[in-house]
This record gives C-alpha cells, structure tokens and sequence, in this order.
C-alpha cells in the first residue's frame, strides 16, 4: 500500500485527473452494469461488451501517451471480465432457448 500511495504522489496533476476520472467512470459503470446483468437481462451482456471493449480502447489509446503499466492492468481486467460476460450471456441464451419463451 505504500508503495501504491508514493507511486501516486509521482503522477502528474495530469496523470492524476485521468487515474480519479477513469477510476470513478469504471465504478459508476460497472455498478450499473452489474446491477442488471444480476437481473439475467439478456441485453445487458451485450451492452456490458460494447462498453468494456471502450473502455479497453480508449485505455490503449492513452497508453500509447503514457506508457503506463497501470493502465495496462486495468486493460488485462476488463479483458477479463469481457470473457466472463460473454462466457455467461452464451450459457444463458443456451438455458433461454431451452425453457423457451
């Protein structure tokens, strides 16, 4: 953790703006995002994809400038996560098909 808090003391007011802004924009989203993907709305797997891959190309975007290992891990996660959503909307359109409508 100290290193965590020294490391941000070394960004730049730039770098720090960025980190705050795109931290919080990850939370509020993926909250969001979280609370309907809980229900089984099947459309908001899809939605899910559409706004990680964003995310993942504007944080690739901004590495290029910065070359920042941080971002890099935040890129590994959504990827991750990506796999996850998409993983769980093909098993639930399997179980849908299934019962039927």
């Amino acid at each position: 953790m100290r290193y965590l808090l020294q490391t941000a003391h070394s960004f730049s007011l730039d770098t720090q703006n960025f980190a705050s802004i795109c931290l919080l924009s990850h939370g509020i989203t993926k909250a969001l995002l979280i609370a309907g993907l809980l229900r089984q709305k099947l459309w908001y797997y899809p939605a899910a994809i559409v706004v990680f891959v964003s995310f993942i190309l504007y944080q690739l975007y901004r590495f290029s400038h910065t070359h920042s290992v941080w971002l890099l891990l935040i890129t590994l996660l959504d990827v991750v996560v990506i796999w996850l959503t998409w993983h769980e909307y093909r098993h639930l359109q399997k179980h849908h098909a299934a019962i039927g409508p």
